[in-house]
């Protein structure tokens, strides 16, 4: 390859994504999460082929007890660069919000049934994958014309990574609802986004002042397009914050993928005789 090819070629990659999501990819392959690139689905709402950037995931995790079950938890990623114009998210305090929206940090009646026991009998134990005192309204990218003006702006890459998580899910309890009565195998997929490039929290405080301070990690709340949408919490994480959160999330996954293990089966039951009653 010639100097001056191999410069216009990395000029270009410094324009695109392609880099970044190796690096995210490596920082959650390095915090001991199993990693896949560009994986594959069918989007819900469209029917066409997609792929998400990265799908960082750990277990199944196997119960002490032969039947007891098996949990994975999933990390479905959608990257974004946007290094000129930051992202700003317009958050309120949500105070009792905090449990009733803890089911909704991932998709589908059964992950979301699974994962608020899990969060409600050990919300002290948990700080990354939960969110914060604060959540997400709306958000939007700096310097830009008009939010409209950005097709692939923040509130994309959320859409994103919902779909992604919901075909997955879709996926996976599809086919366990069609298998042989085994133990239960829950797959808990939450959708986040990585974003490299700087993230800013806007909100009122308690005197009604207005606060723009930066941050690393925030929960942003969607509605995805649906005739009946059920709204998902997604957390966006900056590059800079990756490694430590990556880190972190794993030994809480971990934690939560037991802590659903002396239900599931209870949980499993209850889907499993609603689903089949509804064909």
């Amino acid at each position: 390859m010639s100097p001056e090819l191999n410069d216009k070629l990395r000029a270009w990659l410094a324009t695109e994504g392609y880099p970044f999501e190796l690096r995210v990819g490596r920082a959650f392959r390095d915090a001991g999460w199993n990693v896949f690139h560009a994986h594959h689905y069918v989007d819900p709402e469209t029917a066409k082929l997609r792929e998400i950037d990265v799908h960082a995931a750990i277990g199944p995790y196997v119960g002490d007890t032969k039947g007891m079950g098996m949990v994975g938890i999933h990390l479905v990623c959608e990257c974004k660069v946007s290094q000129a114009k930051p992202w700003i998210v317009f958050t309120s305090s949500h105070g009792d919000d905090e449990l009733r929206l803890a089911p909704h940090l991932t998709v589908g009646d059964v992950s979301c049934r699974a994962l608020a026991d899990a969060i409600f009998t050990n919300r002290g134990k948990l700080t990354n994958l939960v969110m914060g005192p604060r959540i997400g309204h709306a958000i939007t990218k700096a310097f830009s014309e008009s939010r409209s003006a950005d097709p692939a702006g923040p509130f994309s890459a959320i859409l994103a990574a919902i779909s992604a998580a919901t075909a997955l899910s879709n996926q996976h309890y599809g086919f366990q609802l069609r298998a042989p009565q085994t133990g239960p195998w829950f797959s808990i997929y939450l959708p986040m986004v990585v974003l490299q490039g700087q993230l800013f929290e806007y909100y009122l405080d308690a005197s009604g002042n207005e606060v723009l301070e930066e941050c690393s990690r925030v929960h942003v709340l969607a509605y995805p397009p649906a005739s009946d949408p059920i709204p998902v919490v997604v957390q966006i994480v900056t590059a800079e914050a990756l490694a430590s959160f990556a880190a972190a999330a794993h030994e809480e996954a971990r934690f939560v993928a037991k802590a659903i293990l002396p239900k599931a089966n209870e949980i499993w039951e209850i889907y499993r005789e609603k689903n089949t009653d509804s064909e």
